[in-house]
């Protein structure tokens, strides 16, 4: 498959997320990464909407992707970092 369709799914994920679609971004961030696996912003993405859910081992586990195929993704590391220290605080939420 064309790996720009990828891309747009995941760019769709991010409008539905900021619009608080959660539901719909995480089938966007699934559709992109079924697409292309190796898209970072997707897996990223995907692991904002599962904190946002209060998913918080999926959401690392997403982030963990995302970092694993680009140790530098900016949002994949913040969005680590706050689903960490919500785990530490005790504040994960559906785990």
């Amino acid at each position: 498959m064309d790996p720009r369709l990828a891309v747009a799914h995941a760019g769709r994920g991010y409008s539905l997320y900021a619009a608080g679609s959660l539901d719909k971004a995480l089938a966007s961030y699934d559709a992109a990464i079924a697409i292309d696996p190796g898209l970072a912003d997707a897996h990223a993405g995907r692991g904002d909407v599962l904190d946002a859910r209060g998913r918080t081992k999926e959401a690392l586990d997403s982030y963990g992707r995302a970092l694993r195929i680009n140790p530098a993704h900016g949002g994949a590391l913040a969005g680590r970092d706050r689903a960490l220290a919500r785990a530490a605080a005790g504040r994960s939420g559906g785990d």
